[in-house]
Order: structure tokens, then C-alpha cells, then sequence
């Protein structure tokens, strides 16, 4: 299921056969949602294969990118699991995707008894936490255009695989200004390229 090898090694028989009776293979069709804004079922998802997009609506009813991830992450609501919540975002399949739902009191039973296994469950949440305090400042001190080379250097290979305009609200702007930004970025490379 995508457990690392020495840590499955660690845990009981009676475990695993719990872990893998909560987990269960969910495929997704593009557009089809995985996590519903208003839900609060205590669920994990782990990404096997495909690209998973979360966004919120903004006032005026548009939706608003705040995340991307995609195979072999882990994705969750931090409302339902953190707070006791009810799930802010919705997350929907940009593609084909399969992921393998794990019910959450399950995997912190086990958690529980494993400190190597907290020690890896607290790693990610700081990464996560990580992340949204990078994006935060990201979105108040870079411009679009420094915004837009992060996300290529951040999420190589997702240009090419998500539409544009989730990409431009990611970023916080327009899908006209991400045109803007990539025909000036082309411009200089090909500037670059006469010198």
C-alpha cells in the first residue's frame, strides 16, 4: 500500500490486517471530488496515482486554487483531523486518479504505539505547515512572475498537466496575466538566445 518496508516490519500482524481492512482503493475520474467543503468524515488519502487540486470559493463564487498534490502525498483535510472541522476546501481529480482511503482513528491507533511512526506523522505536518507558511509569504513579498518560477521549480512537470486557470489563481492572478508572464519569459529567453 505504500508503506515503507522497515517501518511495516515494526508492526504487528494485528496491525497491518487493521490498516489495510481501513484502507480501501478509490478511483477517480477527472473532475470528480474526493473531499467535499462541509465534510467531517476522519478520512486519509494517500495519492497512488494521479493529481489531486483543492480550492476554495471566493465571494464572488469562483474558485480559488490553495493546493496541488499528486503521487505518493498524503492529503487530508486539516479541519476535520486537527480542529474537529467541518472540511473547508473541496479537493476534485484533475485526472485519472487512484488513492487508497485510510480511515484516520485507525492509522492513529497504530501511531500510537510506534514512536517512529509519530516521529514520522509530525514530520509531514511541519512540512505541510511549511509549505502554507511558504505560500503565505510567497503570495505577499514575490511578484506574479517570481510566483509563477517558484511554482515551476516547486512542481516541475505539473505545468503540463494542470489547466492554466487553476494554475493563475494558485499563483493569485488572472489567467490573462499568467499569459502576460510566460509571453515575457519567452521574449527574454529568445532575447537571450540572439545575444
Amino acid at each position: 500500500m505504500g508503506l515503507p518496508l522497515r517501518l511495516v516490519r515494526q508492526l504487528s500482524r494485528q496491525e497491518i490486517k487493521a490498516l489495510l481492512r481501513s484502507a480501501h482503493k478509490v478511483r477517480l475520474k477527472p473532475r470528480e471530488r474526493l473531499i467535499e467543503s462541509g465534510a467531517t468524515a476522519r478520512e486519509v488519502f494517500l495519492i497512488r496515482k494521479g493529481l489531486i487540486c483543492s480550492y476554495v470559493a471566493n465571494e464572488r463564487g469562483e474558485d480559488i486554487t490553495v493546493s496541488f498534490r499528486h503521487e505518493h502525498q498524503v492529503i487530508a483535510s486539516p479541519y476535520i483531523l486537527l480542529f474537529g472541522e467541518p472540511a473547508r476546501t473541496t479537493s476534485e481529480a484533475v485526472e485519472a486518479t487512484t488513492v487508497f482511503r485510510i480511515d484516520y482513528d485507525v492509522l492513529q491507533s497504530v501511531v500510537a504505539r510506534h514512536p517512529e511512526l509519530k516521529d514520522q506523522q509530525r514530520q509531514v505536518l511541519l512540512q505541510l505547515l511549511k509549505q502554507a507558511i511558504q505560500r503565505v509569504e510567497s503570495l505577499l513579498l514575490h511578484s506574479p512572475e517570481e510566483r509563477y518560477l517558484n511554482f515551476l521549480t516547486e512542481h516541475p512537470g505539473l505545468v503540463n498537466r494542470v489547466h492554466d486557470k487553476y494554475i493563475a489563481h494558485y499563483l493569485g492572478i488572472t489567467p490573462v496575466s499568467l499569459s502576460r508572464i510566460r509571453r515575457r519569459l519567452l521574449d527574454r529567453s529568445r532575447d537571450g538566445e540572439g545575444s
